[in-house]
């Protein structure tokens, strides 16, 4: 450097160059010499100290610490664009280094645009420089012909006197030989990080592999808890805890991720669905009994209800007030239309329902049998079964005590329809059905044994006790309709009587053909599942359940009636459409190109060959198939397994329904209709079920 001066170079550029201007800056103060180069001993180890400008003045007046810059300055280097040609600063700045007589130490700087181009948009070179006598031998570093470094190089070479190739060539072999180096030490360091990488993703696949095996063992704890909750009736506490394992971190295996959502699903439902709860209790204006039993029937609206006890009680069901009384005391009663049936033995008589005066009676003619049994009468009243002590079984006509017909065929037992027309026997494994006029037998089911077997109080459902399952076949011999329970938990004989030892036509089905009750516990009759076990169960004497079990009255015998009140929905809602209608707009084959393996395997395309799912190990032939309009579920219908949902992207199953396809045209099998619920043909219902996806369960709170 110049004796007496400061800084090496003085770094003149317009605002918007000031990336460049830092970038030289920065070259120039970190360039290292050689101690000796082609004899030169009288180079500095770098060009430090540069000046450069960071601050915006006025260009009319040069501010002071930026002239004494200038002065103190050997070199003036100026960044050289289109935008600095046209700024009056950096102009200024150069005029006043020229002078001062040093535009022989100019060094232009070209980043952008052409030196005397006489084209005010690409004219790179502020007036100053242009007006420069001799300008055009000034010797531009030019970026955008030999590159930003080899024009670093230049201006140093300029700035020192040096060879340009000299130093360009010195720069290219340190440069290759840092790149050298730079590759070893990047291979070293890579092969060092790769052994580290290869240790830390070891020792953590160790972590994650005893933590999943931990999870999986977890989750599976967790599951068999939320299956013992599900099974002892806890649905709410089963739906909370399902919730909790779904959204936690536990890695839980696919099978088992749709065990937790069955579980899910079938607590909500039942959860929705089991909500019967006291409403109201009166004490009930009827003599106490200490012994036996009494006959308790309701009225069709529910209102009222008749007791046989201690006499005959005529009460309002909502207060529990004697609404009229009589002193007659029957042991089985017939409620139809304006008249009272009561039955004593072989007596019967027919009351006026309003006044409770006796209108008529009969006694039935016996014949020649030495003794008869009352086993039951039809739900209209108007006829009475019995059993001989021979085993014959008679019916008789209510009103005038005449024999119908005897029907000699061996029976362990028998039951009556609802208008007498039809008769019930069986015996070993065989179920037989007769016209009760005509003596005519009109159908047998072999291989049905019964350990009971009633006509519910309506006598529309033959009910048949299987002991040995401690289960229940509901059979309507007039719409062919069947239901199953498959376990009645041991109730079957504490069902409701007539007297003490007579279990005949007291098994109580709902209004809308829904629900029954054995005993005092309530059964869905759609899926057989328990819906409701009574308060009391000892004390009950008689029920009525209405549609939808919207409301249960129960009465006990110990003067107590209690009123039963449901906020929630079935799982199962009976639905009053053209199923036929649903199966044709149901369009799952003609979207879907669905293949089978024959080895319970199948493959679901849609028509663009795009495969969205594959359900595997299906147990059956597959009767029918539905896909919901979102493409998420797919039903499955097999012959002779229950309907499964299966989601299509697991290919798992989330939910099976208790309907069994069979070999008999539509009945029972499901079809997902256009709306996203699952619709099941019954014989003259259909049966509707809200399929809710598991995105929204999981964000349902249940305080």
């Amino acid at each position: 450097m110049e004796q007496g001066k400061e800084y090496y170079a003085f770094i003149s550029y317009k605002r918007e160059d000031e990336k460049w201007a830092k970038w030289l800056q920065d070259k120039l103060e970190h360039y290292r010499f050689p101690t000796n180069l082609n004899g030169r001993t009288d180079l500095p180890k770098n060009i430090r100290p540069t000046f450069r400008d960071v601050t915006d003045l006025n260009p009319g007046l040069l501010a002071e610490e930026i002239n004494n810059a200038l002065h103190n300055s050997e070199w003036l280097i100026v960044v050289c664009s289109p935008r600095s040609a046209r700024s009056p600063w950096v102009c200024k700045e150069a005029q006043t280094f020229i002078d001062l007589g040093r535009a022989d130490h100019i060094i232009p700087f070209v980043i952008e645009g052409n030196p005397f181009s006489n084209d005010i948009t690409t004219e790179c070179y502020p007036e100053a420089l242009l007006n420069l006598t001799g300008s055009k031998e000034l010797l531009a570093a030019n970026i955008n012909e030999m590159g930003r470094d080899a024009a670093a190089i230049k201006v140093v070479a300029r700035m020192f006197n040096l060879r340009f190739d000299a130093l360009w060539q010195r720069y290219q072999r340190a440069k290759r030989r840092r790149n050298i180096l730079m590759a070893a030490f990047s291979l070293f360091t890579l092969c060092i990080g790769i052994a580290v990488y290869s240790y830390v993703t070891h020792q953590k696949y160790l972590a994650d592999k005893a933590q999943m095996e931990k999870s999986i063992q977890m989750s599976y704890a967790e599951y068999f808890k939320c299956e013992k909750l599900f099974n002892e009736h806890k649905y709410v506490v089963s739906f909370k805890e399902c919730k909790r394992v779904i959204c936690s971190n536990l890695m839980i295996p696919d099978t088992l991720s749709s065990k937790f959502e069955y579980l899910l699903r079938m607590s909500y439902a039942a959860m929705q669905s089991d909500t019967l709860d006291i409403s109201n209790k009166y004490v009930a204006e009827f003599p106490a009994m200490d012994w036996g039993e009494m006959p308790v029937v309701f009225s069709d609206d529910g209102d009222t209800v008749y007791i046989g006890c201690s006499g005959f009680s005529v009460l309002d069901t909502s207060t529990g007030k004697c609404i009229n009384r009589s002193d007659f005391w029957p042991s089985d009663i017939r409620v139809i239309g304006e008249r009272i049936y009561t039955y004593d033995d072989f007596d019967i008589s027919i009351y006026d329902k309003h006044s409770l005066k006796k209108i008529a009676n009969s006694k039935l003619t016996t014949g020649h049998e030495d003794y008869q049994m009352k086993v039951g009468s039809s739900a209209d009243g108007k006829r009475v079964l019995t059993r001989s002590n021979s085993g014959a079984y008679n019916v008789y006509e209510t009103i005038t005590g005449h024999l119908i017909n005897t029907f000699k065929q061996p029976a362990s037992m028998a039951s009556i329809n609802y208008n007498g027309s039809i008769i019930a026997m069986n015996e070993n494994e065989k179920l037989r059905l007769y016209r009760v006029d005509s003596g005519e037998q009109i159908n047998e089911y072999n291989s049905l044994y019964a350990a009971d077997l009633q006509f519910d109080m309506s006598g529309k459902w033959l009910l048949l006790y299987l002991k040995e399952y401690d289960g229940l076949n509901i059979l309507n011999i007039d719409t062919k309709e069947n239901y199953s329970i498959d376990s009645l938990y041991g109730q079957w004989g504490n069902s409701f009587n007539f007297d003490g030892s007579v279990y005949a036509n007291k098994y109580i089905v709902s209004d809308d053909n829904r629900y029954i009750a054995i005993g005092s516990i309530i059964f869905d009759m759609a899926d057989g599942s328990l819906f409701k076990k009574l308060h009391d169960s000892e004390k009950a004497m008689g029920l009525k359940i209405f549609p939808e079990a919207k409301k249960v009255i129960q009465v006990n015998w110990d003067k107590e009636i209690i009123e039963y009140t449901r906020n929630g929905e079935p799982m199962f809602k009976i639905k009053n459409v053209d199923f036929s209608n649903i199966i044709n707009n149901d369009n799952t084959t003609e979207k879907y190109d669905i293949e089978t393996d024959g080895r319970g395997k199948i493959s679901i395309k849609n028509k663009n060959g795009i495969l969205i799912g594959v359900i595997s190990d299906l147990d059956g032939d597959i009767y029918h198939l539905s896909i919901s309009p979102n493409e998420r579920y797919i039903l499955v219908n097999s012959l002779a397994i229950p309907s499964s949902l299966y989601d299509l992207s697991t290919g798992t199953i989330v939910q099976q329904f208790p309907f069994y396809p069979g070999y008999d045209g539509d009945l029972g099998f499901g079809v997902i209709g256009k709306d996203g619920n699952i619709y099941f043909k019954g014989l003259n219902t259909v049966f509707q079920y809200q399929l809710i996806p598991l995105e929204q369960l999981l964000n349902i709170n249940i305080e």
